[in-house]
């Protein structure tokens, strides 16, 4: 079984966040092999602050050298209305 490029091809039921991950805000999840994550963010900047409309490229990353080889550091874009 494949998948169109950008597509994910989801294969168990959704779980919910361990009981010690939530509520709670937090900068560090737990990534298994094979696990799909999917995070919910708020980009806020101070009232007043000059921001054009359009899309902001962003990085997920760590501070491990061998994480950028294994593409687990993945681009994002913050949407500006």
């Amino acid at each position: 079984m494949s998948t169109a490029p950008g597509q994910l091809l989801l294969t168990a039921p959704p779980q919910p966040p361990d009981p010690n991950e939530r509520p709670a805000l937090k900068d560090t999840i737990r990534a298994m092999p094979g696990i799909v994550n999917r995070v919910v963010a708020k980009f806020d900047l101070p009232a007043g602050t000059p921001v054009e409309a359009g899309r902001l490229r962003c990085v997920l990353h760590g501070h491990i050298a061998e994480h950028e080889d294994n593409e687990m550091m993945r681009p994002f874009d913050v949407v500006v209305p």
